[in-house]
């Protein structure tokens, strides 16, 4: 579905508005059953049954499928799962539609984010944002439910967020029919979305070994290669402990994996360290990023802005290497950087030492960190309307690029008398995309023309129910590059209904012309 952002002005502007999303994409494999059957999902089955096609009387909520479940007596459901760590954060969300009243009690449907310990124990979840969490059969499940409030026909959009607690190895998110109301009450589910909400923070669990173990990292051995815990003679980079490779003529390493997507951008970088001098050749020390697509096989990175790209054995290198130039007993940090190409499905995170000169050459490695990256997104309006205020005028001309995630709002000056009433700009946007961060931000970058006669400038943002969720009055600077802005958490404009809708106010204390000059003005998420 096309996001959009629609602008009502009531002054003239220039604006160059910019929204920020995380660059995550859908974990889901055919979140929205396009393939025409059920690839990608796991129907566990006990009695009940899930099939795809579309409801009777209405299209399906995105292109042209959708599933349908079914359970007399029982739970029915579809699954996919994923690997996940103790603080991760997720959003599940879909839309859910039945064609029959359905009865009143314990029959519903729902979407849940369950987490699982390596004994396959269901998990109590950290925290809940949005949807409610269940202790008898945990995890969080979404809101609104399906059930015998819900209209006949109509698709209903639902959700559930939360946090990953101690002990977590994988994430499953799962499609419900709870169906113990008597009879057969069949559900649809369609355009189901499963994201990753990374924050900016460490992806990488016991990124500077703290546990004093090598929790969260897996060791495939490298052919006999040896990872232990310690710390060198001159101290570990960060906090007590780091991790030393080594192997006598091979790859040693470490790694952790993670669901990705074609387009994501990660950066991993840490520190690296040799205690005596390393052979000249074939012996170094790196980190790298590496895509896979479903099948495991290693892909060629789409591009890398920091690091290098190695075409032989596929992904992105870290630079500077740690190699026989490197100083003894000296911390090296190291970084890489790149996006994924077409036909990721998951993104690995090495620490390597590389030892092909003889001997053996161990390396220490600490504080290692790896981020999704957060990349301008461009939601370009179909059309613009820019509407005069009171005894004014003007004209405008809508530019939008897609490249560089900016739409230019040009218009005249409107030079008319304004009484001392406050001026207002109100603008709006689809709120579906926000998800991927914690803070969302309504930033002005300009200033008042005139700026003489004027009062104040104020800064308002409403929440998906309308009511002012932040609200601020700031002194009217006389610089034309002054940043007004406010922030508040994104759970506050996140919503099936929700809307993003700000208005910046400007009020003068004599009559006269006024103009409010926006360099830039927009949404960001942090």
């Amino acid at each position: 579905m096309r996001h959009y952002i629609r602008r009502v002005l009531t002054i003239g502007l220039a604006l160059i508005p910019m929204l920020l999303v995380s660059s995550g994409s859908n974990l889901l494999t055919n979140g929205s059953f396009e393939t025409g059957d059920l690839t990608g999902w796991v129907d566990p089955g006990a009695g009940g049954s899930a099939t795809v096609g579309a409801p009777t009387n209405v299209p399906a909520q995105d292109g042209n499928f959708a599933a349908l479940i079914t359970q007399a007596g029982g739970v029915g459901e579809l699954r996919q799962t994923f690997p996940a760590s103790e603080g991760d954060e997720f959003n599940m969300s879909g839309w859910l539609l039945t064609e029959a009243a359905l009865p009143v009690g314990p029959s519903f449907g729902l979407f849940k984010i369950v987490f699982r310990d390596a004994a396959d124990n269901d998990l109590i979840p950290a925290s809940a944002s949005i949807g409610q969490i269940n202790t008898d059969f945990p995890g969080i499940e979404s809101l609104p439910f399906l059930d015998s409030t819900s209209s006949v026909d109509t698709w209903v959009f639902s959700e559930a967020q939360g946090v990953a607690p101690a002990g977590t190895t994988q994430v499953l998110f799962l499609a419900l029919n709870v169906d113990f109301g008597g009879g057969v009450n069949p559900i649809w589910f369609d355009n189901i979305q499963a994201l990753s909400i990374l924050g900016g923070g460490n992806l990488l669990t016991n990124g500077s070994f703290e546990t004093g173990d090598l929790t969260g990292w897996s060791n495939p051995g490298g052919g006999g290669g040896n990872a232990t815990v310690g710390a060198p003679v001159v101290g570990a980079q960060d906090g007590d402990f780091a991790v030393r490779l080594e192997l006598e003529t091979g790859v040693s390493e470490i790694r952790q994996t993670f669901p990705a997507n074609p387009g994501d951008e990660f950066n991993m970088n840490g520190y690296m360290l040799t205690e005596a001098q390393l052979p000249v050749g074939d012996t170094f020390g790196l980190f790298k990023i590496v895509f896979r697509d479903a099948n495991g096989a290693d892909l060629l990175p789409e591009s890398a802005s920091i690091g290098q790209i190695n075409t032989d054995f596929p992904g992105i290198e870290s630079l500077p290497f740690l190699n026989s130039d490197s100083p003894v007993d000296t911390w090296i940090f190291s970084e890489a950087q790149g996006v994924a190409p077409a036909g990721t499905t998951q993104v690995l995170f090495l620490v390597l030492n590389v030892d092909f000169a003889g001997g053996l050459n161990p390396m220490w490695f600490d504080n290692i960190q790896a981020t999704l990256s957060t990349v301008p997104v461009a939601i370009c309006p179909d059309t613009a309307t820019v509407t005069a205020g009171a005894n004014s005028s003007g004209s405008s001309a809508d530019i939008c690029d897609e490249d560089s995630a900016i739409w230019t709002l040009q218009s005249e000056t409107f030079a008319a008398a304004f009484t001392p009433a406050p001026i207002a700009i109100t603008f709006e946007g689809n709120a579906n995309p926000v998800v991927g961060g914690t803070d969302l931000t309504l930033r002005l970058v300009g200033g008042p023309q005139f700026s003489n006669d004027v009062a104040f400038i104020q800064l308002r943002m409403f929440d998906s129910n309308g009511a002012p969720a932040a609200e601020t009055f700031f002194p009217e600077s006389d610089s034309d590059n002054t940043v007004y802005e406010i922030t508040r958490p994104v759970a506050d404009f996140v919503g099936p209904n929700g809307e993003l809708r700000a208005e910046i106010t400007c009020a003068k204390t004599v009559n006269g012309p006024i103009r409010l000059r926006m360099d830039q003005v927009g949404w960001q998420i942090q």
